[in-house]
């Protein structure tokens, strides 16, 4: 308040200025001096000062502009804090009803308002959002500051050939302690817009998509909209397949597992074509057609995982059956592929023996 561009900002109109809730630096000067008047001369000059805060904020305003403001009693209000009806038109746009938090919200009497006063919210006896009009005219000594005028007043200053100038004090009674967002952001942030002349209104929000959220269970069918684009059907369900559609999808599909299908059981044949072996000839000829046999498995197998890994990301009813009908082949291959190894196993421990027995 003691800086030149204070001093500027005061002789000049149209700025808002927000003080933020005062804990430790409350601002101590003579209120009839030279800072106290510019302070006063500020809001005069059609300025807006916001206060936040509690009985700090309230002792400034008592102080420095001459009212006589008091704490409710207790100075504790339960809330909540209702926004009245005739409010300029920024706060249209906050919350209507403001809460307590704690202790963290402080409101006064309204009946100890000065003169020039609308509440914007509050309760059949006090308020935490209020807005004093601030008037000042010209001393009638010659050579002495400006005077402070009430506005009911102001009338009379004119005819007397001094008229008013007037500003507007706002005080908010909310501490921001907490460092969360509040519906007491938007009554400060509306505050900062009372004398914007470009200020308009806020966007409406968007209207909500049908197809976002499902529908709540008590609504009736004809009442909920259906999404073509996601297949929303309006009871909480994705829409259908008709059976030709499923048929159409499941016809490549299905062949390709009778195709693996038939390949397992060629492979079961030849597996127990190869336990019956008996002699060295067959035991011979028996590690080739193993080698051949594996290959085919792993040939088989790789089939089946590609064909998973293709599928992976459909998941509607008729595919999620076909990709349990691939796991289970696939299971059956793996037990094919183990029993091969067990012959392999037995082949080659009956090679060694009677290649033993030869040397013998």
């Amino acid at each position: 308040f003691a800086s030149q561009r204070f001093r500027r900002i005061s002789e000049a109109c149209c700025s808002t200025i927000v003080i933020p809730p005062m804990e430790w630096e409350f601002p101590v000067f003579n209120t009839h001096k030279i800072i106290g008047q510019r302070i006063r001369n500020f809001v005069a000059n059609g300025n807006t000062l916001v206060l936040t805060g509690g009985i700090a904020a309230l002792e400034f305003i008592n102080s420095y502009f001459f009212f006589n403001i008091e704490l409710v009693d207790g100075n504790y209000s339960p809330g909540p804090f209702r926004r009245l009806g005739s409010v300029p038109k920024p706060f249209k746009y906050a919350p209507k009803v403001l809460p307590q938090k704690g202790i963290a919200v402080t409101a006064v009497k309204k009946t100890s308002l000065p003169s020039g006063t609308q509440v914007l919210w509050g309760t059949p006896r006090s308020t935490p959002v209020f807005q004093i009009k601030f008037c000042e005219a010209q001393s009638p000594d010659e050579g002495m500051p400006p005077v402070k005028v009430l506005p009911r007043d102001c009338p009379m200053a004119a005819r007397d050939g001094r008229p008013c100038s007037c500003g507007n004090i706002v005080y908010i009674g909310y501490n921001w302690n907490e460092p969360y967002p509040s519906r007491w952001d938007k009554v400060l942030l509306q505050s900062v817009e009372l004398l914007n002349p470009c200020w308009a209104p806020p966007p409406p929000l968007p209207p909500l998509d049908p197809c976002s959220d499902p529908p709540k269970p008590n609504c009736a069918a004809s009442s909920i909209p259906s999404c073509p684009s996601t297949g929303w059907s309006g009871q909480g369900s994705k829409k259908q397949v008709t059976s030709g559609e499923a048929t159409a999808q499941r016809s490549p599909i299905l062949a390709a597992v009778s195709q693996e299908q038939s390949q397992i059981a060629d492979l079961t044949n030849e597996v127990q074509q190869l336990m019956s072996v008996q002699n060295d000839r067959e035991t011979e000829h028996s590690g080739d057609a193993l080698s051949s046999l594996k290959s085919k498995v792993s040939e088989v197998l790789e089939r089946l995982d590609g064909r998973r890994q293709e599928h992976h990301n459909a998941h509607s009813g008729t595919e999620v059956v076909l990709e349990k009908s691939m796991a289970t082949l696939a299971g059956d291959v793996s037990q094919v592929d183990n029993k091969v190894d067990k012959l392999a196993s037995a082949v080659d421990k009956l090679v060694r023996r009677r290649r033993g027995r030869h040397e013998e």
